[in-house]
């Protein structure tokens, strides 16, 4: 039967009629030129079929999408360039109308300004809403002006969000850090693992003034070993390896529970029949780089051996799973059935499979490895290989 185009893009991106290792630096062209043979309705029923499946090649899918845009765009007209000055005076104007008409102008022809016209362009988007003080950061972050540094000063103690603290950690003098270091002490957020992050980047800007002190109590156990290691310190490579072990069996038993508390996976891993990363998540890719830094390298092949043979695994059970979520569980499946193998292959000690916590009486630890214990048989195995209890 005589495929369509519609069909041939389908499969080429689900990988169906592609045999080479890395397709997407070649089929580019012969996707658009199929795009052109489609008309205006199969174009936008392609492009729905896009935006709500998954397919394997993502960058392939997101360029057939970029085609597809450009394709039913209307043709372009003419610019009628404003006077930035005018657009500036509309959006700093609420009542003009055009406010969003002109933010939108002001931020598409910022980058081709004069420095001086990006300031008054900088400026009155600092004197904007939360979204435009946002963009001015996210510029100031990238490209630091020391001309704002009063104005983000006077900002950030009236209104300290993230965005600005970001700005101020990376480019504000250590006089000014240290200056106001307690107010890196209370948390922006009322969530502790936030509050640590944001701490986190202070001690690294400040870890060699001897000035500073760092307050080991305000980094959960994940950022302090990244602190430690982009400042040159040193921790147990036990520990780190440890902590790593334990934060994927905490993915893994919130994806047993069927309601995961932290989404934030690289699904890409779980799509391809052939994982290509070791990272499932920012915390394992922020761990591992830890270790990178601190010269780990023995603990990092052992996490890589491990891994390897859960990676070989999931693509043999997973094989005929195509969808999304079912895939993901047939992942940590297989990561805790290996658990057990990997904690017992290395010379762990008890408050390594502990969450760091100075406060954690005897009592309170042995408390803590039998709730576990008895919550996840998983670990219930690795305590009783390691003769814990």
């Amino acid at each position: 039967m005589r495929k369509t185009a519609f069909e041939h893009i389908l499969q080429k991106l689900n990988g169906e009629q592609i045999t080479d290792k890395y397709p997407d630096a070649f089929d580019r062209d012969e996707i658009r030129m199929l795009l052109y043979t489609l008309d205006k309705e199969s174009l936008q029923s392609l492009k729905q079929e896009l935006e709500f499946s998954n397919y394997r090649y993502r960058d392939a899918t997101r360029y057939t999408v970029r085609c597809i845009d450009k394709m039913l765009s209307p043709v372009a007209v003419p610019l009628r360039n404003e006077d930035i000055g005018t657009l500036i005076r509309l959006f700093r104007d609420k009542k003009s109308k055009k406010v969003t008409y002109a933010k939108d102008k002001l931020k598409e022809r910022y980058a081709h300004q004069s420095h001086a016209t990006q300031r008054k362009i900088i400026d009155a988007f600092l004197d904007g809403a939360m979204s435009d003080r946002k963009w001015a950061y996210n510029i100031l972050y990238g490209n630091w002006d020391s001309h704002f540094t009063d104005k983000i000063d006077a900002l950030w103690q009236k209104q300290p969000e993230e965005a600005c603290r970001r700005v101020i950690v990376k480019h504000m003098s250590e006089e000014y850090l240290l200056q106001h270091q307690e107010a890196w002490k209370t948390s922006y957020s009322d969530s502790f693992r936030s509050s640590s992050a944001a701490y986190k980047y202070v001690c690294i800007r400040l870890a060699k003034n001897p000035a500073f002190t760092i307050d080991y109590d305000r980094l959960c156990e994940g950022d302090y070993y990244e602190v430690m290691a982009k400042t040159g310190g040193k921790v147990p490579p036990g520990d780190i390896l440890g902590y790593l072990f334990r934060t994927i069996a905490e993915y893994a038993k919130e994806m047993e529970s069927g309601d995961p508390l932290d989404t934030l996976f690289n699904d890409d891993i779980f799509l391809n029949d052939e994982p290509h990363g070791t990272d499932f998540h920012s915390r394992i890719n922020a761990t591992l780089y830890s270790m990178a830094l601190m010269k780990m390298e023995n603990e990092m092949i052992y996490y890589f051996n491990w891994h390897n043979k859960v990676k070989a695994e999931f693509r043999k059970t997973a094989k005929e799973v195509t969808e999304l979520e079912q895939r993901k569980r047939i992942y940590f499946d297989v990561i805790r059935q290996r658990l057990p193998e990997a904690i017992a292959g290395y010379p762990f000690n008890e408050q390594q499979l502990c969450p760091k916590d100075d406060e954690i009486t005897e009592t309170k630890r042995a408390k803590f490895i039998e709730e576990l214990c008895d919550k996840n048989p998983v670990f219930a195995e690795m305590i009783d290989k390691l003769e814990l209890d």
